[in-house]
């Protein structure tokens, strides 16, 4: 396996080199900041607006489960104690320890609830915030690849964010298909169990 990759970095960058220098006067090639874009571009801000409100919307809706939570817990304490005074009869006994088991499971509904509410709307935050990025990134993509074309470069190299590497890139300087010829004239090799 090894000896395979090592063969495929040789033909990619003994490609590499014929193209470059076939065609090495004939580039132009660009960097762009998309960081500091990103940072910058009014998209962006907007787009990370939106989800930090949701998230507070969010945040919200947990913070009111959550009280709800403490106030049934705070009843489910008063009924134990009630259950548990030496006044009363033992009707009255089973009844407020009937109580308590039906405040104990509206309880753990309650838990549930909040459980399965807190991970939807973590999904759904999530979701919503690779939306938003997706958008904004094809956005600045589209954006460069068109200034680049208008321009004459022939390839864009992205530095300072999280978009891949290459932004733009024209047909013209793609070898793919020559690499591709390569190896499908190299010979298989079996593959073995042994490990290498």
């Amino acid at each position: 396996m090894k000896n395979v990759q090592m063969m495929l970095m040789g033909v990619v960058i003994a490609g590499s080199m014929a193209v470059s220098g076939a065609f090495a006067a004939d580039q132009k090639i660009a960097v762009c900041d998309v960081g500091r874009i990103l940072k910058e571009y009014p998209d962006a801000q907007a787009a990370d607006d939106a989800i930090k409100k949701q998230k507070d919307e969010y945040e919200v809706e947990g913070k009111k489960l959550m009280d709800d939570y403490e106030k049934k817990k705070d009843q489910l304490i008063e009924l134990k104690k009630d259950a548990d005074s030496k006044a009363l009869s033992d009707e009255e006994r089973e009844k407020r320890l009937q109580a308590v088991d039906n405040k104990q499971m509206e309880l753990r509904s309650t838990e549930r609830q909040i459980r399965e509410t807190m991970e939807l709307r973590q999904k759904q935050l999530q979701d919503f915030g690779m939306r938003a990025n997706k958008r904004v990134v094809g956005k600045v993509r589209e954006t460069i690849a068109a200034y680049a074309k208008g321009k004459g470069y022939t390839l864009v190299i992205a530095k300072g964010g999280s978009i891949d590497t290459i932004l733009y890139s024209a047909d013209s300087i793609d070898i793919t298909e020559d690499a591709l010829k390569i190896f499908k004239d190299m010979p298989v090799e079996k593959a073995s169990s042994k490990k290498e």
